[in-house]
């Protein structure tokens, strides 16, 4: 017994190099049942005032009370400057003495008298806050244009760990409760907040009114929301079965369109309704109001208030384009789905908070699919999702889904297990989980199961896991929970390899596994799974990959099927690890998909292209057998196979750059004649109407690439339809290109200062919708002029800048789409990361800017650069964020040092590593896509050579 307290106490606590102890994870023998909150809050200040009575039960005799507030945002007791002493009063009459908070943002409150045991004690305590002004947590003041003049508006943005800042409280997850809020404020702005307004009346002060909204069922506190603006409501169908308010700034309330919100409000709530079994009516007395924010958080307004980029909430109507609607219902989704999974069902301490995001993130995709297929949303959820998690999770930084208690030691910790990636992998995990049990039927019961046991109560990620397989029989005397528990306890994923040890009438495969992982060095991670197998063969191909058995570490498992017959394994990313296969199998595979290719279920196409190029990245493969392998795309024409095919030589080309410009400039014509057939502009209207959402994603997809690439008939199509933009904004018919039009007419621009000035012009116009300023600062990037692309970039550092903070990582990242863009962002970051944090005061935005960098990184010169700017005095409290840009960079070298030789011997380009930058002063107006002659030709005999390769070793098959 003794043992088990000191663990807990160890998880408790948080030892300093000086010896002194400091608490991060307050003692849970005190719980809040109820907080009654009072605001008073003027935007035009700085500064607001409020009280709070927090409703308390103890299960000891105890004086001393834990309650989080930030020093720095928030004062506790009296205001007057004689007082000295912050005080708090206990059960009306019982004086309480507050401590200065910790540097953990934990303040010790200790009272003359205990707190009685087993019943409710009311702690009562007044203060003074500060608004946020840059880094956007807590109580948040956004200053905004709207139409020529300066609003400003009260936000909260309290996830995970900043309603600290805004009021004193009990700040864990765990601790939910009750909340009756009443806020005043000057009567020309509106109050909001998870509940209905059940009351508005005059202050003292004519000028001022106090709103008044309904108790709150039990939520969190970071899941509390305020919003205090000028806002409008904009006008909503009648017809619509759910009450919801839709609410926007003034200047966009008489253009903006909410038809696709209007649409899908309702089938979003009922198919959360039946999905979970939990109805909407049971979740407690909320509000339903959706407001598109001028400047937003991802994490804010998330259970009764939900708030959105206003790209995510308002259309365009017939303008709006085919991605601009599926994000919108998808957002819708994401917000909605927390209600239920984190407002409803929660987990209890940051260690599990994947749990929540990863049904929002499953909820977002499958849920919406089913509500409208024609999005074509659970293949994008592969794509999207499930990829992207397995390169995010291939990294040596990559953490666990689910991490120890007292692995949470600071506020730092928090956010990186929150936005770590672990949405997306949960998210994958819980598909996973789906194949297993059998489909989507047995997932939901499963899924309804663990809410129904879960429902007001805190959770972890154990429990989910659990509760969705706890119907399931043991597997050869193990119990599925113990074969899947590693893939949440543990960071990473394993790389199956099959073998072919006999080849006769029936043919007898082999497997064996490892972990996957990006190297820095010669070494390599080992770790071992129990992997969910699923199989398929030219024979037997099902649509959906069935679970057949667990492949354990232990195991000698051998697979027998038709002698010539080819082998896949998770062939649909449905299972989560990836696939390598000995040469004559790879062959086979090959052979089919250059034969055949019908023959493979479309995912199957576009997981082995994602999994051959990642194998081949970590040394697993030959490129030789890669590029066999993407010969066939000379005849694909779907959407998946090519969205992986184009990450694929995304990551291959932005390693050549500078390193290997030669063999770029073929990979960039090799790619360009696979695609050569899907680049169909017959006439002026590039996607047809009849065209399906999925090919106008594929479409639009082409486009983009066929002109970075340099394809001649894209660059006349989109520089032509851009001088009819400038000459009339409303010639552009087609605004599913929009973005690519506005970038070409940038990239190939005659006058490009000229061109520039008048996007950046329409940019800064109050007719100018949300969707369109979006595509404009994309477009921005695209310019192949230094000065121009500088001067952006300092646009991010300027006070009077029009920009908002949601914006800066957009403008950043444009500048990549110009061929200078990674020079002009290392100037920019050596120059300004200090500028840039003191600015926004946010290291997720400057993390952000570095990884993005530090992705592209290739030579020992740039990684020098790093070097130095990780020294910068903005990063000196963020070692983790200098590991993994620095982390991020060397897998790079490594790749560089080790393979890159593999891609360059193929195209006859340059294998040996430099250490010096290519100069561009020559290169910066050139089209870099330009081909050749003897380029076509060497092209041409690497083609031959490849063929050939084929032919001769399936003769010997």
């Amino acid at each position: 017994m003794a043992s088990s307290k000191l663990s807990l106490y160890f998880y408790l606590v948080l030892f300093l190099a000086n010896g002194s102890c400091v608490l991060y994870r307050i003692p849970q023998r005190i719980v809040p049942t109820f907080y009654d909150l009072s605001l008073t809050i003027d935007p035009e200040d700085n500064h607001y005032t409020g009280s709070v009575n927090i409703t308390l039960r103890t299960s000891n005799d105890t004086n001393e009370i834990y309650i989080h507030q930030d020093g720095d945002s928030i004062i506790i007791g009296s205001f007057l400057p004689t007082s000295n002493d912050s005080t708090a009063t206990l059960n009306n009459n019982v004086e309480c003495k507050v401590g200065a908070p910790s540097v953990s943002n934990v303040a010790l409150i200790q009272c003359s008298r205990a707190l009685v045991k087993d019943e409710d004690n009311f702690l009562y305590l007044e203060f003074k806050g500060n608004f946020s002004l840059n880094d956007g947590y807590g109580l948040v003041k956004n200053q905004y244009k709207d139409e020529v003049e300066q609003s400003v508006l009260i936000a909260s943005n309290f996830k995970p760990i900043y309603a600290r800042r805004a009021f004193p409280c009990l700040d864990e997850p765990e601790f939910k409760s009750n909340f009756s809020l009443r806020v005043t404020h000057p009567k020309n702005y509106t109050a909001l907040s998870n509940g209905p307004v059940v009351d508005v009346s005059l202050s003292e002060s004519s000028d001022y009114q106090t709103t008044k909204f309904a108790t709150t069922p039990e939520i969190s506190t970071y899941m509390l929301s305020i919003l205090v603006s000028d806002f409008q409501q904009l006008k909503t169908s009648p017809e619509n079965s759910l009450d919801f308010k839709i609410l926007s700034r003034p200047g966009v309330v008489t253009s903006a369109n909410t038809s696709i919100a209007e649409t899908y409000y309702h089938k979003i709530i009922q198919k959360l309704d039946e999905y979970t079994g939990v109805p909407y009516q049971d979740l407690g007395d909320t509000g339903s109001y959706l407001v598109a924010l001028p400047d937003y958080s991802e994490s804010t307004g998330e259970f009764g208030l939900f708030t959105y980029r206003e790209s995510d909430l308002l259309d365009e109507g017939a303008k709006t384009a085919k991605r601009v609607k599926q994000d919108i219902v998808t957002s819708m989704t994401y917000k909605l789905s927390h209600e239920w999974y984190g407002g409803d069902v929660a987990t209890k301490w940051w260690s599990d908070v994947w749990a929540n995001e990863a049904v929002a993130t499953y909820f977002k995709y499958m849920l919406t699919n089913e509500i409208d297929d024609s999005l074509d949303l659970k293949i994008q959820f592969l794509l999207e999702v499930t990829q992207k998690a397995l390169q995010n999770d291939a990294y040596p930084f990559a953490l666990a889904l689910s991490s120890h208690d007292y692995s949470i030691k600071d506020d730092w910790s928090v956010e990186q297990q929150l936005y770590s990636g672990g949405s997306e992998k949960g998210a994958s995990i819980l598909y996973m989980i789906n194949l297993i049990l059998g489909g989507n039927e047995e997932f939901q019961r499963a899924l309804q199961s663990h809410f129904r046991k879960r429902e007001g109560q805190p959770t972890d990620g154990v429990d989910i896991l659990k509760d969705l397989l706890e119907n399931k029989p043991d597997y050869d005397g193990m119990s599925y929970y113990d074969c899947l528990e590693k893939w949440i306890s543990s960071p990473g994923y394993p790389l199956l390899t099959v073998h072919l040890e006999k080849s006769n009438f029936t043919d007898v495969a082999t497997l064996t596994q490892s972990q996957f992982s990006y190297p820095t060095s010669d070494a390599r991670y080992k770790s071992w799974w129990n992997i969910p197998l699923s199989s398929a063969t030219a024979n037997n191909n099902p649509s959906i990959p069935h679970f057949e058995a667990f492949f354990r570490p232990d195991d000698d498992m051998e697979y027998i099927f038709g002698g010539g017959d080819r082998l896949i394994f998770n062939g649909q990313t449905g299972y989560f690890y990836r696939v390598n296969y000995d040469k004559v199998l790879w062959l086979r595979i090959l052979k089919g998909l250059k034969t055949e290719r019908s023959s493979f279920q479309e995912l199957q196409r576009a997981q082995l292209i994602d999994d051959i190029f990642n194998i081949a990245r970590v040394g697993e493969i030959d490129y030789t057998m890669v590029f066999q392998l993407t010969e066939y795309l000379v005849n694909e024409t779907e959407y998946s196979p090519w969205y992986s095919a184009f990450n694929a030589f995304d990551y291959l080309l932005g390693k050549m750059g500078n390193e290997d410009i030669e063999t770029n400039l073929k990979v960039r014509t090799y790619v360009l004649n696979l695609m050569e057939h899907l680049v169909v502009i017959s006439d002026d209207k590039y996607i047809q109407d009849s065209d399906s959402h999925v090919d106008v994603l594929k479409k639009v997809m082409v486009l983009e690439w066929a002109c970075k690439l340099g394809h001649e008939e894209c660059i006349k199509y989109t520089t032509g339809k851009f001088d009819s933009y400038k000459k009339s904004r409303t010639s552009l018919e087609d605004y599913n290109t929009r973005r690519i039009v506005l970038c070409n007419g940038i990239r190939h621009s005659n006058n490009v200062n000229e061109d520039w000035d008048f996007l950046w012009s329409v940019y800064n116009s109050s007719s100018t919708s949300v969707h369109e300023r979006n595509d404009i600062l994309g477009a921005l990037g695209c310019a192949e002029d230094r000065n121009l692309l500088q001067s952006y970039l300092r646009k991010l550092v300027i006070d009077n800048s029009v920009m908002n903070k949601q914006y800066v990582l957009t403008v950043f990242k444009s500048v990549f789409s110009s061929s200078l863009g990674l020079s002009v962002s290392m100037d920019f970051l050596l120059d300004q990361i200090n500028a840039v944090y003191r600015f926004y005061n946010d290291i997720h935005m400057v993390s952000d800017m570095l990884y993005t960098v530090a992705d592209k990184l290739t030579t020992y010169v740039e990684l020098t650069w790093l070097d130095h700017v990780l020294n910068s005095a903005a990063l000196d409290d963020y070692k983790v964020v200098k590991m993994i840009a620095k982390t991020r960079a060397e897998v790079n070298n490594y790749w560089q040092d080790n393979f890159r030789s593999g891609v360059t011997e193929l195209f006859g380009g340059n294998s040996t590593s430099t250490t010096t930058e290519i100069s561009t002063t020559n290169t910066e107006k050139t089209n870099p896509t330009t081909e050749s002659t003897g380029e076509r030709a060497s092209l041409s005999i690497f083609l031959l050579f490849v063929a050939v390769s084929v032919i001769l070793f399936e003769e010997t098959l």
